[in-house]
């Protein structure tokens, strides 16, 4: 872990950055979700933690659509690894699309509805989740 984040630190060294805190509803888990993401080099970064249930890895690209005044509309996709909590380990797929409204020029609020899609071990974590956050650039 502590080589992890040494590469991550000097990945983003001197790169301008979003990071973007969210609230989820995993509505297959029945759970609340805390995710942290981070843009590096292009590429979104995150972690998501439900308690007692999985944390969860994740690497993808988010691309905007369109933009309408403070509006943007976006689509995301992702690659994931979930550490599951007494059960199989595996892998799998995500997409949404979402819309940030820009509070300030730093902040933005944040609406999404994501689909996660598991490989068969973890066929039981396939499902939709309802995000809503802040991100914050830098």
């Amino acid at each position: 872990m502590k080589k992890l984040i040494s590469i991550l630190a000097f990945a983003v060294a001197g790169q301008a950055m979003a990071l973007e805190v969210t609230a989820e509803r995993d509505f297959t888990a029945d759970k609340n979700v805390v995710s942290v993401s981070q843009t590096v080099r292009g590429l979104d970064v995150g972690v998501s933690h439900a308690v007692d249930t999985y944390t969860r890895v994740s690497v993808g690209k988010t691309q905007e659509l369109v933009k309408l005044g403070p509006v943007a509309i976006r689509a995301n996709t992702q690659v994931a690894y979930q550490d599951t909590n007494g059960a199989k380990n595996g892998f799998g797929v995500g997409f949404g699309v979402g819309a940030n409204y820009a509070l300030t020029k730093q902040v933005e609020f944040g609406l999404g509805y994501n689909r996660f899609v598991a490989e068969d071990k973890l066929k039981q974590w396939t499902g939709n989740s309802v995000t809503a956050g802040l991100t914050y650039k830098f």
